[in-house]
């Protein structure tokens, strides 16, 4: 589920919401370069139709929602692109956040393109093994497992 977040509708959808089920808040200025690329990849992620995790969509333009964001800490928007190598990092907490709301597949998916380009980062490889144990020998799992050893050997 993906909704903007209004002064309006700031307390339904963010903080009851939150109560129910994961909310992750993604921080925007649709002005900016960086965002304009970097939304639909998010709300792709998310999914318009997952019930199980709200994408919570705040934009920065608006005067009444900035102190949420000096209140959570944010100091500025920090740009991310797909070449820099800390973008990894990005992924990997995302694949994470997907096996937490019954989407391993994607999680997989995610962790596989990481381990593609760098076969040592992080927790990735540990924890695509860990999401491929919680799946038994479903199809997929035996699919993703080889992909993982043609990688390996």
């Amino acid at each position: 589920m993906i909704v903007d977040i209004t002064p309006q509708n700031f307390h339904a959808e963010l903080i009851d919401a939150s109560m129910k089920k994961p909310v992750v808040i993604y921080f925007h200025a649709p002005q900016m370069p960086e965002c304009q690329g970097m939304t639909p990849l998010i709300e792709s992620l998310v999914g318009p139709a997952n019930e199980q995790v709200t994408l919570a969509k705040v934009d920065m333009n608006d005067p009444q929602l900035q102190p949420l964001a000096s209140q959570l800490g944010l100091r500025a928007l920090e740009a991310r692109h797909a070449e820099q190598p800390d973008d990894f990092a990005l992924a990997q907490e995302l694949a994470v956040q997907y096996n937490q709301a019954g989407r391993q597949e994607e999680a997989l998916g995610l962790l596989l393109e990481i381990l593609k380009r760098d076969l040592a980062f992080g927790d990735a490889r540990k924890t695509y093994l860990d999401i491929l144990a919680t799946m038994g020998s479903t199809p997929a799992a035996q699919s993703y497992r080889r992909k993982l050893y043609s990688l390996l050997y």
